[in-house]
């Protein structure tokens, strides 16, 4: 079966659903669950992030349905059943006296449990249930509330803080423009905006909500650079409107406003639209075949990054990143000793593979040495 239930608490019913599975496992029921996926949903007037899950396998088929609870009231004489079906009870449950059908033990009850086959109704002790349903009675409780659970779920959910749809889209896809299409994860040279809580930020900002009191002089001037109404990122907006065919895309459109939790969903769709509709012209060429030898006076040579690995605690070695350019060739080259910037240097090296990263080729290279007397 598939529940849909509020994204924050996926946390507090994943931890519930994991004791089931572990319960089932003893009594060879299987249990499995899994998340099929994000969903925009509307609640009323507010608009959530909902996860929707899928369960099989809850019980295992024995003959036998599980009713309800018959507890015994002290003060009268009478009792009362607890139901977790809606199935009507013979009225002679709830006169006579608690007793266990199947073992048929005459001793005082407080309280008994009733199954049904489909024609008979019966009622028995804690101890015989299992005879009846094929599992005990904390796992069948387990299962019995749990669709009661989803429900509940749902009611006394705060309302989400709510963005503006068009408006964030405008900052996601203005964003993508000015860094040429290569709005991902990891920071650019160009346009340093690597994450969607930086998205988010900037549109606190331009939107002049309360949050962006808090945020960073760089922030601001970050946000403040982009122009949103800029007549290229209109028609981006309009051409992802019109492209993008993923049904919660439509509803956050429909609905004008999508919550803060569902933000890294929206970016998503973005960033797809950049790679799969307008994938720009990989830039750049190799130089020349693997195992090539080469002897280049180069230019820009950088140190892009360091890489220390670790050993119990102390740092064994060190890995430094080099790039450097040959006309419209980018090298780049991973050694184990520090080098000094420069603007041209002579290198003498071999071509060790070719790579794609960022839409631009780049040439690997390997046992090079560098010379900057010139």
């Amino acid at each position: 079966m598939k529940y849909l239930i509020p994204k924050d608490r996926l946390e507090s019913l994943t931890e519930k659903l994991k004791k089931i599975s572990k319960k089932a496992s003893k009594y060879s029921s299987p249990f499995t669950f899994k998340v099929l996926g994000e969903r925009l949903v509307k609640k009323g007037d507010n608009v959530f992030s909902g996860v929707e899950v899928e369960l099989q396998g809850l019980i295992k088929q024995t003959g036998w349905e599980y009713i309800g609870k018959l507890v015994r009231e002290v003060e009268g004489d009478f009792n009362v059943i607890e139901k977790v079906q809606d199935i009507e009870v013979p009225e002679r449950f709830l006169r006579e006296p608690l007793r266990c059908d199947h073992c048929g033990k005459d001793i005082y009850r407080k309280y008994t449990y009733l199954v049904y086959n489909g024609s008979e109704f019966r009622q028995v002790g804690r101890t015989c249930l299992k005879d009846y349903t094929g599992i005990d009675l904390e796992y069948l409780g387990y299962l019995m509330t749990l669709e009661k659970t989803v429900e509940k779920s749902w009611s006394g959910l705060r309302p989400e803080k709510t963005i503006d749809t068009l408006g964030f889209l405008r900052v996601v896809s203005e964003v993508c423009r000015k860094n040429n299409g290569l709005y991902v994860r990891e920071p650019s040279e160009e346009f340093r905006f690597p994450t969607v809580q930086t998205a988010l930020c900037c549109y606190y900002v331009l939107t002049d909500d309360y949050k962006s009191r808090q945020f960073s002089k760089n922030i601001k001037r970050m946000a403040m650079d982009l122009d949103v109404n800029n007549p290229e990122t209109v028609r981006i907006v309009n051409e992802i409107r019109e492209t993008v065919t993923d049904p919660n895309f439509k509803n956050a459109i429909d609905f004008n406003v999508f919550p803060v939790s569902f933000a890294s969903y929206l970016c998503e769709l973005v960033f797809k639209y950049y790679t799969d509709v307008n994938d720009l012209e990989v830039k750049g060429l190799y130089f020349g075949n693997e195992g090539d030898k080469f002897d280049l006076e180069v230019s820009d040579f950088k140190l892009e990054m360091t890489f220390e690995r670790t050993l119990n605690g102390y740092v064994s070695y060190t890995t430094y990143l080099y790039s450097f350019r040959y006309g419209e060739y980018k090298f780049k080259w991973f050694s184990s000793n520090e080098f000094k910037n420069a603007e041209k240097v002579r290198i003498k090296g071999t071509v060790k593979s070719h790579q794609e990263y960022k839409k631009h080729r780049e040439t690997i290279v390997t046992r090079c040495k560098v010379f900057y007397d010139l």
